[in-house]
């Protein structure tokens, strides 16, 4: 639940006090008229008026280790904005902390955690691509119904009409002192499923990798980044290449899945990558691709040179790729893939691509392979 504390803004138990502490400093569009933010340090959660700083008395058991930093301006009770970004409390010590908000369509706020009623089922509040919205529903058990949020029996009636307790019911009829009612939110748009709320509105959640857009749901853009470390030609296989990009996306703060656009001797990046319809963007939202489509037709909108923290590499970057404009592999014999990412031989070699290339070169050098033993950075994209 969000607490709402007398402290200008807190993520203690109410009534309590914290000499561990967040300095945030929010960037807002003076546009858009937000009266209150709604954040998240890690999974604690708080309300606040929408200023321009403001100092969060966060729970020690946060201190020392990186958590994410989630805020939504809210307007009205509707999430209209985001930002993230990611901070690591120290015990006993204020540090600091900037997110810019940026437009978001989320829809409805709510609270972490929190369960409504949705249909025969129960709902619980969730972060959903940059949103909190309520996720897919949970049916309850057999002969149970949902009332407050909470599956259990169905109270006792009598007579031909009832009241099941469950705003989000309609037609309740009693029978066999059984109270039930139809669903009363059915529809959705596509890529989602029907939601109802605690108070019986109706809405919808958006599947995974979709993200709301009004009344639609549309796909999310996926993120694409060059990993800032760099490796030889052992890099585990196609399974250790995509654990090193997950691992470089999860301590930079970003969500999702992310895999390495690579390839190996029997599967190709095309056959083991989505194929998004969705723009495929840089950290800071620069738009290389406007599908994937675009991605391997040969033209990029911006260069693949910059990390997961959004520090721009300089020209001589490049990533192992072994792998041709369309996704395909480069080739199928195991030698020219470092023996399928197992072998930092100088005697091996492998295919990479320029960085800085927005033409074919950003996934094939043009200038020849590079040796195995070379330290070379990976392309990662979020799935």
């Amino acid at each position: 639940m969000i607490e709402r504390c007398t402290l200008a803004l807190a993520l203690v138990a109410c009534g309590t006090t914290s000499d561990t502490r967040v300095h945030l400093a929010v960037t807002a569009d003076p546009s858009q008229a937000m009266d209150r933010y709604q954040i998240l340090v890690g999974d604690k959660a708080a309300l606040a008026q929408p200023l321009a700083t403001l100092d969060i008395e966060v729970p020690g058991e946060l201190a020392g280790s990186a958590q994410a930093l989630d805020v939504w301006g809210l307007d009205g009770g509707q999430q209209i904005a985001f930002g993230t970004t990611s901070v690591t409390p120290i015990e006993h010590e204020t540090v600091t902390a900037e997110v810019t908000l940026a437009a978001a369509s989320c829809g409805s706020a709510c609270s972490l955690g929190d369960t409504a009623c949705a249909g025969d089922g129960t709902s619980t509040c969730q972060r959903i691509g940059n949103c909190l919205a309520f996720g897919p529903p949970t049916a309850c058990g057999s002969g149970d119904v949902c009332t407050a949020g909470t599956c259990g029996p169905p109270p006792p009636c009598t007579g031909s009409t009832c009241d099941d307790g469950n705003p989000c019911t309609i037609d309740d009829a009693c029978t066999a002192g059984t109270c039930s009612g139809t669903p009363k939110c059915t529809t959705a748009p596509a890529n989602a499923v029907p939601t109802c709320g605690a108070d019986g509105t109706c809405d919808f959640a958006c599947d995974s990798g979709f993200m709301r857009s009004g009344s639609a749901c549309v796909a999310q853009a996926r993120q694409i980044f060059i990993s800032y470390a760099d490796w030889g030609g052992v890099l585990g296989g196609l399974a250790g290449a995509d654990t090193k990009c997950q691992s470089a996306a999860s301590a930079a703060g970003l969500t999702g899945t992310f895999k390495a656009w690579l390839s190996d001797s029997s599967t190709s990046a095309s056959a083991r990558l989505a194929h998004s319809t969705a723009p495929y963007v840089l950290v800071d939202g620069t738009v290389v691709a406007a599908s994937w489509t675009a991605l391997t037709s040969g033209t990029l909108a911006h260069a693949i040179n910059t990390t997961e923290t959004g520090k721009v590499l300089g020209t001589g970057a490049e990533a192992w790729t072994a792998t041709k404009l369309d996704g395909s592999s480069y080739s199928t014999d195991p030698g020219d893939f470092c023996n399928d990412w197992t072998n930092a031989s100088d005697a091996g070699t492998a295919v990479a691509g320029f960085a800085n290339d927005t033409n074919a070169g950003w996934t094939v050098d043009p200038d020849g392979d590079w040796t195995c033993g070379s330290q070379l950075s990976l392309y990662c994209i979020q799935q």
